[in-house]
């Protein structure tokens, strides 16, 4: 005989374009294992849990298995006609909460972090990479009563060098540690202008306006002497932040960049022993080659970690 609970349960599924799940047991030995187990309705983001009772005999099934009213009752606040027959079946809906986007974190910055914040400040971050990259290493911690007092009297206190943006050290930093290339012609007399300068970064990949470069007071022409020297000019960003930038000269004709950086057989164009145009930029170009050396190698380290380039 036909459980009368699952024809209508059945029923309510198929109106709904539903499916049910009852451990491995088939449709067949459903109706006569009903009474005491749980079953699962899965329809899009909502779970529907069914409990049955033995202790009841009749269920109470709405059509629409999202709308169901489990606390039923009569109008003089007695309880409802359904709840005193031998059974009665409860439908709860579980929000599945899963895939929900996780809310940022806040942490108290301890030292300075390019792109993030200041020493003090109060930042929100991902959790996963506030915990991976700021609290684990210790360079932040969690927004306590003592860290946020800690943050006020350290920038009230302390004279904190603030750039224009948040993203201007690293651009800093950028043009510190690249070494450029600065095409001329090799044929026809010229001197350097902004614009050379602005036309060598755009080609690099960065944009930068030529009000914003200014050029050593002494003039640089070429082609004679000028050919494999390097130049070093400022360049000024959102109008605050100083930058020194290092270019090569180099002939636009005979350009030739063949060797890889991560091939040991050869040394890259920028790893040369650099010869400065103006001899009073001699230290500050030897100083910006060391820190061109650096970065190099340290990011040439980094990518054979990974088994990149052996």
């Amino acid at each position: 005989m036909e459980c009368p609970l699952l024809r209508d349960l059945t029923r309510t599924m198929n109106d709904h374009n539903l499916s049910y799940q009852h451990g491995t047991q088939s449709k067949t030995s459903l109706n006569h294992s009903l009474a005491n187990d749980v079953l699962v309705i899965s329809c899009t983001c909502v779970l529907v849990t069914f409990h049955s009772f033995s202790s009841f005999d009749h269920a109470l099934i709405g059509t629409d298995t999202q709308c169901l009213d489990t606390q039923a009752s009569s109008q003089n606040g007695e309880p409802h006609k359904n709840l005193k027959k031998r059974r009665m079946n409860i439908f709860e809906v579980v929000e599945c909460t899963d895939n929900f986007i996780k809310e940022p974190m806040s942490v108290v910055l301890k030292t300075f972090v390019e792109g993030v914040g200041y020493a003090g400040d109060v930042v929100k971050i991902p959790p996963m990479q506030a915990r991976l990259d700021f609290l684990l290493p210790g360079i932040a911690e969690y927004p306590t009563p003592e860290a946020l007092e800690w943050a006020r009297q350290y920038q009230a206190n302390t004279d904190i060098k603030r750039h224009s943006s948040l993203f201007s050290p690293r651009i800093i930093r950028l043009l510190r540690e690249t070494l450029f290339s600065l095409d001329m012609n090799a044929s026809t007399r010229w001197r350097l202008e902004p614009w050379h300068v602005r036309t060598a970064l755009r080609c690099a990949g960065l944009v930068v306006p030529e009000e914003a470069i200014t050029l050593p007071e002494e003039p640089i022409e070429g082609p004679d002497n000028a050919l494999g020297k390097d130049v070093v000019v400022q360049i000024m960003i959102n109008g605050k932040d100083e930058a020194r930038c290092r270019l090569r000269i180099q002939s636009a004709e005979a350009k030739s960049f063949t060797v890889s950086p991560l091939d040991d057989s050869g040394t890259p164009w920028f790893m040369e022993e650099p010869v400065a145009y103006l001899d009073a930029q001699k230290e500050e170009i030897a100083e910006l080659h060391e820190i061109t050396v650096d970065a190099y190698e340290r990011e040439l380290l980094e990518l054979r970690e990974k088994g990149i380039g052996i």
